[in-house]
């Protein structure tokens, strides 16, 4: 059994005591040494923590089978190379393993992720399903990823600290970094966002609360068409994070948008933001309160 190898791309130049899932960061594929510097490391951890804030589903833990039960959770590398593959690796419960690194590449970002696996078909559904019985529907109604890996562009010029406004002539990477572990939870990747395409528009329920209609895509059917806008937290105009570029000088966060995306696909969103994670924007600038660090493998 083998699901798709999913590679998706932004194309442009202390955990919360509350949250369920827990996004962990591997940085031990990061040869280049991009995360070498803890700033970039506190951004990474913060985009992380948005999600962690707001996302309540129960994952079950991934654990290795006996006899001919096997699984390979793959991955691009995310500093070049061979693709990592982990051959029965433990997932515990709610963690969402991420290996992150830079590498030579056209887009900002791209996450990618992939699943192999031989044995009976309870086996390979409990490990596919993590608990979420709509990942095995058909149509598929939920998402329940293992993780994945995220490569940024190693020459671009980034802003790397979440915590100031974005430096113009630079790529902010807590936005893209957002918009790649949106990819990773399902946004234009998972089956229960394909079941809701048509004729190049998204019609889950919720987006379409949100937008009023039918959310237009991007041409690639995994992106918001591009210049799409929302509110956040119901006030303002803010171009969507996951529509597929974001100019240089410019922090995009997740919209309302966004959120309803992730819950069309099978996610459990709070309805409120958590407060270290609500968005004050001004002159373009968001302003992103501190937030405690986090375990990372790596």
């Amino acid at each position: 059994m083998k699901r798709r190898l999913v590679a998706l791309s932004l194309f442009a130049s202390a955990q919360p005591a509350l949250a369920a899932i827990d996004i962990v960061f591997d940085y031990s594929a990061d040869t280049s040494g991009f995360f070498a510097s803890q700033v970039r490391k506190d951004s990474l951890e913060a985009a992380a923590s948005a999600f962690e804030a707001r996302i309540t589903d129960i994952l079950d833990a991934i654990t290795p089978g006996s006899g001919g039960n096997t699984y390979t959770l793959s991955a691009l590398h995310p500093s070049g190379g061979a693709e990592i593959q982990l051959v029965n690796q433990p997932i515990a419960q709610n963690e969402i393993l991420v290996f992150v690194g830079a590498r030579a590449q056209s887009p900002l970002g791209v996450a990618a992720s992939s699943f192999n696996g031989s044995g009976s078909q309870t086996f390979l559904d409990a490990v596919r399903s993590r608990g979420q019985a709509g990942v095995l529907a058909t149509p598929a109604t939920d998402f329940a990823p293992w993780g994945g890996s995220i490569a940024f562009r190693a020459s671009t010029e980034w802003h790397d600290d979440h915590s100031t406004p974005v430096a113009a002539g630079r790529a902010d990477l807590y936005s893209v970094a957002v918009h790649e572990i949106g990819h990773l939870l399902g946004v234009g990747s998972a089956a229960s966002w394909d079941a809701q395409l048509d004729n190049g528009d998204f019609l889950g329920a919720h987006a379409q609360a949100v937008h009023g209609a039918p959310v237009p895509l991007a041409n690639d059917g995994s992106h918001w068409a591009s210049g799409i806008t929302s509110t956040i937290n119901l006030a303002g105009s803010f171009e969507a994070s996951m529509d597929p570029q974001i100019a240089n000088g410019v922090r995009k966060p997740f919209t309302d948008l966004d959120w309803a995306a992730l819950q069309d696909i099978g996610w459990q969103v709070t309805p409120v933001p958590e407060p270290q994670t609500w968005i004050m924007m001004m002159t373009g600038a968001l302003l992103v309160l501190a937030v405690a660090r986090r375990r990372a493998r790596g």
